[in-house]
């Protein structure tokens, strides 16, 4: 063992690793551990006591340890286990030990090398004592973990849908029957015991982690979470458990080669992953190990032949001074050298790798020479990518998502650049496109409209694109104006307008707002500038506020009331444009608005349009919202956009108490005070499915008594007259 206890190279490669990794005697003192370790117990080897390491393993997983370590130990066998190890903040963590045997020379035993590698067996956090019910509404529901419920007697009686998928087993397969039955016989003690004491509340809930066998005798390691559940009424002795379960097989399995990984310790060097080396205090390399071929590329005599670090030309140009300027500083101040960097191997191929590098020193302090270790780190540096890619990444646009815009928004905020552009777009009808054509053509049309807001962007580094919402993007754009965001939103605008792409034609379901502020006072945040530049979407006096996809206009268009009602409606409005000496262009505009003021009804519900009984507060309310619907509808089209204000306000009464706005007298535009009176005028001599139609003298004294209230009393008294006209 002395050479491992003296060799430096063993504690660079030990330190290389990114996992915990422990090397005791024959009799298991802990002789040597690595820097993961030593944070992972919060002690260092020298510390550590002969079976001081007990100490930090779960009581009621340290009978089971002890066994399997001392049976392997006399056997000078290999051993693994799953046990929970306390950490130096307090708690217990899942850990999968490993212990491999090392002999001497002589073939003679002379301890032991293991590992411990963390099983993430993560369970979302519960309610305690969660009611059946609840259990079953919500837990039963995430599609991550299988949920059993098991009576006193450790049957089944239900579980979740994914309990399918984790144990190979059907739920009919499942309820009925013991849940130890399904346990790997070593574990099955353990697991009665385990419940068993839930039952008798003499725990509040546990957790474990056991192999299952599947039908066809294959073997899983699950991770198990156990805890009371209530019932209503609940007798006493009618006790219930949930049991959480969670394949954490993949885990096992690279624990497994982890710990099988650190044999190396006791064969060659030139097994060991990665490059060792050895500097003369010139930094002339008068060692490399085999590791180099597999980690560069080029042979390691190469590396050998010159007097200079000649390692440093397979490093990446942009970080050689600053790496070397970081190697001298460590040995002068007699400290670790750690860094991460990218190299280019003889093949071409980009490789992340992570370097250590210590001085040896004589006993007068003088440089002997410098050792160091280089691995190579670029697979976890790609998983590391991933996990951030998938943190701040939405997985069907591939853009920002709402934690990452948060994140920069406080970043700008901190910073305190100014200005900053802040832009807002919601797709309307999202999911009525869902609903109607399904989710693929959604999808089709947030990539699509994804690609153009991106493609748009003047400065794609510095400006950030994000989804965040079902239906909502928004755009932060650092030291930009109105100028550059009225640019931007005109060019998406253009951009959609002109698009013939399939999705969009076939959906006219589809209508696209935007909206913006300017962030321009240091004492504001990114956050409120969201809010108003949502507020301002919704805006009708500004001309960026919203945009719908090309042919929508031609669906609304084929929804209306029976033809003759457009006719006589059309008729009405000309006579009153008469008596009001309306001109041609505002008579056309009275004429158009008199076919399609109701576009906006288009987009509610036919069972609320068509229902006989009286609508409730809820569908009254989606009523009230298809005048807006009519003006987005109509301002997204060249041949309606002329009467969008009109529809809008077509609702408003003339006292103040219609809607949207609450406008009042001459406030509201005067076509839209022609149209409310013909239309309700029409509306009541009209069958209804909630009642029948009333008579023209019914419905003329109706709006006498609402003249002043509802509508314009001038305009009331011309209609008056209008249909006395036609009547005679």
């Amino acid at each position: 063992m002395g050479f491992l206890m003296n060799n430096l190279f063993v504690s660079l490669i030990l330190n290389t690793l990114p996992y915990a990794v422990w090397v005791s005697d024959e009799y298991s003192k802990v002789i040597l551990t690595n820097t993961v370790f030593n944070e992972l117990i919060g002690e260092i080897a020298e510390n550590i006591k002969v079976d001081d390491l007990l100490s930090y393993i779960h009581p009621e997983d340290l009978e089971g340890f002890r066994k399997v370590r001392d049976t392997a130990r006399n056997n000078r066998e290999a051993y693994q286990y799953a046990l929970r190890l306390q950490k130096p903040g307090g708690g217990y963590v899942w850990y999968h030990v490993t212990g491999n045997p090392m002999h001497n020379s002589e073939g003679s035993f002379c301890g032991y090398i293991g590992t411990f590698t963390e099983i993430p067996f993560y369970v979302p956090d519960f309610i305690e004592e969660l009611y059946l019910e609840d259990v079953i509404n919500t837990v039963f529901k995430n599609g991550d973990i299988g949920v059993l419920i098991i009576n006193r007697d450790g049957y089944i009686t239900d579980c979740s849908k994914h309990c399918e998928s984790i144990t190979g087993r059907s739920k009919n397969q499942l309820c009925g029957h013991q849940w130890f039955r399904f346990i790997h016989p070593e574990d099955t003690a353990g697991e009665m015991e385990n419940l068993a004491d839930l039952m008798h509340m003499e725990k509040n809930s546990y957790s474990s982690v056991r192999r299952y066998i599947k039908p066809d005798q294959s073997i899983v390691w699950i991770g198990i979470l156990a805890f009371h559940v209530k019932q209503k009424d609940e007798e006493k002795d009618n006790k219930i458990a949930a049991l959480v379960i969670k394949d954490i097989s993949p885990y096992i399995k690279t624990a497994v080669q982890t710990g099988t990984l650190e044999r190396f310790l006791s064969v060659l060097w030139s097994d060991v992953p990665g490059m060792i080396y050895r500097c003369n205090p010139d930094w002339s390399m008068n060692y490399v190990s085999e590791g180099c071929q597999r980690l560069t590329g080029y042979n390691r005599k190469l590396f050998l032949q010159f007097r200079h670090y000649y390692f440093n030309t397979v490093v990446n140009e942009e970080y050689r001074e600053y790496l070397q300027k970081r190697r001298e500083e460590a040995i002068r101040k007699k400290t670790r050298f750690k860094e991460e960097y990218m190299i280019t191997a003889a093949s071409g191929k980009q490789k992340w790798v992570y370097e250590q590098a210590y001085g040896v020193f004589n006993t007068d302090g003088e440089l002997i020479y410098i050792d160091g270790a280089v691995s190579d780190i670029t697979e976890m540096k790609q998983k590391e990518y991933e996990y951030i890619k998938r943190q701040y990444r939405d997985p069907l646009t591939g853009l920002n998502n709402r934690r990452f815009l948060e994140a920069a928004g406080r970043n700008l905020d901190r910073n305190g650049i100014l200005p900053v552009a802040v832009v807002v777009v919601k797709i309307d009808g999202i999911q009525m496109v869902k609903e109607t054509f399904g989710h693929k053509m959604s999808d089709a049309l947030l990539v699509s409209l994804s690609r153009m807001l991106t493609d748009n962007l003047k400065d794609k580094d510095k400006d950030v694109l994000a989804i965040i919402g079902e239906d909502e993007f928004c755009i932060l754009m650092p030291e930009a104006g109105s100028g550059q965001v009225s640019d931007y939103i005109r060019h998406v605008r253009t951009q959609l307008k002109k698009s013939r792409e399939e999705i969009f034609s076939n959906t006219n379901l589809i209508t696209v707002y935007f909206g913006y502020d300017i962030k321009k006072q240091a004492d504001e945040t990114i956050a409120s500038a969201i809010q108003k530049a949502r507020k301002n979407m919704y805006d009708p006096d500004t001309d960026l506020c919203v945009h719908t996809f090309p042919k929508v206009v031609s669906r609304h268009q084929t929804f209306s009331f029976p033809k003759d009602r457009g006719f006589r409606m059309v008729r009405w409005c000309r006579k009153v444009g008469q008596r009001l000496n309306l001109d041609p262009a505002d008579m056309n505009r009275l004429e158009l608005l008199a076919l399609i003021q109701n576009i906006g009804l288009a987009l509610v519900s036919s069972y609320i349009l068509y229902k006989a009984d009286r609508l409730t507060q809820t569908e009254w309310e989606m009523i009230k919202k298809h005048p807006e619907a009519g003006y987005r509808i109509a301002l997204s089209s060249p041949e309606l956009s002329d009467v969008a204000e009109e529809v809008l306000y077509h609702h408003e009464w003339w006292n103040g108490d219609g809607y949207p706005k609450g406008l009042k007298g001459e406030e509201i535009p005067l076509l839209s005070r022609i149209i409310a009176v013909i239309d309700a005028f029409d509306a009541m001599i009209s069958d209804r499915p909630y009642r029948p139609a009333l008579t023209k003298e019914e419905a003329l004294e109706e709006l006498r008594k609402n003249a002043g209230i509802r509508f314009d009393p001038r305009i009331v008294k011309i209609f008056f007259e209008a249909i006395q006209e036609e009547s005679d």
